[in-house]
Order: structure tokens, then C-alpha cells, then sequence
């Protein structure tokens, strides 16, 4: 159950005409004792929250009414629940029955605490999804550090809100170290994704991951490919790819024919 649910059991007029400084229709009124209004309000009608405001508090104003505002999920923002309160409004969700029936009864306004909370939890959700959204877009273009990352999104996230994303990324397997630079960072990218050869990668860094592209490019590739193919489809001098080449062949992993290289 929610508000509409408990309402409909409620004795009062829906749609009802309250003639105060104007003529106000609101969507429930009753005489009481004490007289009670409410009034809801839609996402899609967000931008009305100031009339209904208007309509609560005149008619509060001039019956002593018991005023509540019933909301639906991203129809108010905190500054509106701030307002609403300081003129002892009651603002509830209309699916949480219980901050309903406390505010009907005349219960405690704290619970407009509980709509707060919840915008609150909710916008930070989104801001942490959409942020770990950009990372991810960043890391499909190519690898980056993690100062990179909160380089390129610093007008957007805040260092803190960038490394907390990185972390949950991490843990949730999207996002993994694939290496270091030659200065020890981290070098963050999607796992199993191929990305061209960075300047600053540290030996070790650099020698794993020519292994791993070159297996990757011989076992496409429709035939054999000599080096200097090899070489320019990763952007890379030739002299690397021989000494990877050389590596590889000893763990059995490619072998050398007549017209280049290829995968055993």
C-alpha cells in the first residue's frame, strides 16, 4: 500500500474547492477536526511545486490546517523539503505508508528527514554510476593512470570521487592494473583489451604486453606475418618485436615459417 491507497479510506473531498485568499482546487480536503489538505505532485509535473506550496500554506494559514505534500521519486530536491519544512509542511513519498499515516496524524515532521535522505542517497548514486561511466569511457580509448584519469575528469569529479571509482571498479572486475610505468603508477585498463604501446611503460610492463598483443595479432592474422608487419600494426620498431618474437618462440607459443610468423 501507499498514500493514494490509505487516502481512499480517508473522509474527506477529493478535487475539492477551499476558498481562502482565492479560490484554491486541491487534490484532498477535509474539515476534520483538525482540517486536513494534501496535495500531490508528480515528476513530470515537478515544476508546479511552488504552486502547490502556495496552496498548502494560504489554506494552512487560514483553516490551521494539517498540511502534506506527497511526492513522487525525483519530483523535489533538497532546497524544496527545506522550505516545505520550515513552514511545517510535511513532504512523504507516495509509496511509504508509514511517513504517510505520521503525517496525517500529525506525527513528527522529522520524517521529512526520510524524503532528504533518500534524494540524497539517490543523487549520489547516480553521481558515483555516471562517474564510473566516464572512467570507463576514457579506459576504452586507452590506458591510463590514475592521475590521468582524475586529470582528464577534474572539471566533472573530484579527486577523492575519482579514486573511490576506480576502487569500485576494481572490485567489480571492470576495470584492472594491466601494468606500470617506468616511474612504478599503476596503468589502469578494461581486462582483455588491447591498447597500443605507451612511451613511459616500465620494461617488464612493455614486454608483457607486446607478448600479449603480438600472440593477439598472429592468431587474426590469415597468414604469416614477417616483422616489419608485426612491427607497424603495433606501432613499434622492429628490434622490440624480434626480442618478443624470440620469447615467445621458446615458450612454444609462436614459430617462425617461411613467410613471417604465426601462431603454434
Amino acid at each position: 500500500m501507499g498514500a493514494f491507497d490509505v487516502m481512499s479510506k480517508m473522509k474527506g473531498q477529493r478535487n475539492a474547492c477551499v476558498a481562502v485568499s482565492r479560490d484554491w482546487v486541491v487534490d484532498f480536503f477535509s474539515q476534520g477536526p483538525p482540517p486536513l489538505v494534501i496535495e500531490f505532485l508528480r515528476r513530470r509535473e515537478k515544476t508546479r511545486f511552488y504552486e502547490k506550496f502556495a496552496k498548502l500554506l494560504d489554506i494552512q494559514k487560514s483553516y490551521d490546517s494539517r498540511s502534506v505534500l506527497v511526492v513522487s521519486a525525483g519530483a523535489v530536491g533538497p532546497e524544496e523539503i527545506r522550505l516545505a519544512s520550515h513552514f511545517e509542511i510535511y513532504v512523504v513519498e507516495e509509496d511509504d505508508e508509514d511517513s504517510f499515516r505520521t503525517a496525517v496524524s500529525g506525527g513528527d515532521l522529522e520524517i521529512n528527514r526520510v524524503v532528504m535522505e533518500k534524494i540524497v542517497s539517490r543523487k549520489s548514486r547516480k553521481f558515483s554510476e555516471d562517474c564510473r561511466a566516464a572512467i570507463l569511457d576514457l579506459l576504452d580509448k586507452r590506458w591510463l593512470t590514475a592521475q590521468e584519469l582524475r586529470e582528464q575528469l577534474r572539471w566533472r569529479y573530484s579527486q577523492k570521487t575519482v579514486n573511490s571509482q576506480i576502487r569500485t571498479l576494481q572490485k567489480k572486475g571492470d576495470v584492472l592494473v594491466l601494468g606500470r610505468t617506468t616511474r612504478g603508477g599503476g596503468i589502469f585498463g578494461i581486462p582483455a583489451r588491447i591498447y597500443s604501446v605507451r612511451e613511459d611503460l616500465s620494461s617488464p610492463t612493455k614486454t608483457a604486453h607486446l607478448s600479449w598483443a603480438v600472440v593477439d595479432l598472429l592468431r587474426n592474422a590469415e597468414r604469416p606475418m614477417p616483422y616489419d608487419w608485426i612491427a607497424n600494426s603495433l606501432g613499434v620498431k622492429k628490434h622490440e618485436i624480434t626480442a618478443v618474437l624470440r620469447g615467445l618462440a621458446k615458450k612454444g607459443e609462436v614459430k617462425r615459417e617461411k613467410d613471417g610468423w604465426k601462431t603454434s
